[in-house]
């Protein structure tokens, strides 16, 4: 646990996220940190999300499918287009655990530390009126 732990540098990003977003970052390097594997992807995987919806304004708001996510914070021009291209692929893996089969550690790890990058990025884009 404690080479888990080590493992996970401090989230930097250039804005502080919201509490909602840190909570799930949070736990999903909890979870990892505790070996519980498929619970780190899933997390991650929404910390990804509300990250996005928060950029877009739209966190606590309806429901909306992560594929129209990235086609809206396209469309703003404030992430690179490689950056969405790299967030659907880290969630598309963390899709994969949820709904396909399970991952060791190692797996969970990339997933875990894509995501916390992709999170950086995507709070570091200039702020969607």
């Amino acid at each position: 646990m404690v080479k888990r732990i080590v493992s996970l540098s401090k989230l930097d990003p250039v804005r502080v996220p919201s509490e909602q977003t840190s909570v799930y970052v949070r736990e999903a390097a909890r979870t990892y940190a505790h070996g519980l594997f498929q619970a780190s992807a899933a997390i991650s995987r929404a910390a990804l999300e509300q990250a996005i919806k928060e950029v877009l304004g739209l966190q606590g708001g309806k429901s909306i499918w992560f594929q129209n996510l990235l086609k809206r914070l396209k469309q703003t021009g404030s992430v690179e287009v490689g950056i969405i291209e790299e967030i659907g692929k880290t969630a598309e893996k963390a899709n994969r655990v949820i709904h396909e089969r399970p991952t060791d550690g190692q797996g969970a790890f990339e997933i875990l530390f894509e995501s916390r990058a992709l999170i950086v990025q995507v709070y570091s884009a200039k702020r969607v009126p």
